[in-house]
């Protein structure tokens, strides 16, 4: 699991299974998460349109303009918005089938080493009920993060910087103060990551453990 993928080692140093499980999103889906990417970027570049024509248009109305400019801004404030929403849809559709086909080529693999294992009666192989675990809320949740990963914080921060650039270019005070209750939120959740990846571990591991007992007493 990504979340558990980077807690600590019991030594305390961070591992680098984070690192290496990007690695591996990245050559097995490079081709769609450039596409994500570049979705990415267009609705975080777009964010800003929307503020720009409703300024103008409300700058034109306060200081006066014609009927046909108000129009023509309002049509160019609809097409920005219409258009955002279109590609956030799509990214959302893409993301989806990224993150599905992920979960089933998982559960086909883990499916396909377990019954492979357990003819051969391979020791090291999983418990059944670990492996019920795997297949069901971890495969799931590994899919989704794929879909996710790259394209989310992109997308969130792109659309921030975008924003904030406008923000900043139009009023620098405001700029810099919403930097300034930006930044302490950031420290807060760079802060608290390691403590959530190892309650997420340990959320894991009881799971398993769990699933590994019902497996058990259940009847043959």
């Amino acid at each position: 699991m990504p979340g558990a993928g980077s807690a600590p080692d019991q030594n305390g140093e961070p591992t680098g299974r984070l690192y290496q499980f990007y690695r591996l999103l990245w050559r097995q889906t490079k081709q769609v998460q450039l596409l994500l990417i570049g979705l990415s970027l267009a609705i975080a570049i777009l964010a800003a349109a929307p503020l720009h024509f409703q300024q103008k248009l409300i700058n034109g109305l306060a200081y006066g303009i014609s009927l046909h400019q108000v129009l023509v801004l309002g049509a160019q404030y609809a097409a920005a918005s219409l258009l955002a929403i279109a590609l956030k849809l799509y990214l959302q559709y893409r993301s989806a089938i990224l993150g599905e086909t992920i979960v089933r080529r998982i559960r086909g693999r883990i499916l396909t080493t377990h019954a492979r294992k357990r003819r051969a009666g391979d020791p090291s192989r999983a418990a059944d009920g670990t492996v019920v675990s795997m297949l069901t809320a971890e495969a799931e949740s590994v899919g989704l993060f794929v879909g996710e990963a790259i394209m989310t914080p992109l997308l969130e921060f792109g659309t921030f910087l975008s924003i904030l650039i406008f923000i900043t270019a139009s009023e620098p005070l405001l700029g810099v103060f919403i930097v300034a209750i930006a930044l302490p939120q950031a420290v807060i959740v760079a802060a608290v990551q390691r403590p959530v990846n190892t309650l997420v571990k340990k959320r894991l591991q009881f799971l398993r453990k769990a699933a590994d007992r019902t497996v058990d007493a259940a009847p043959p």
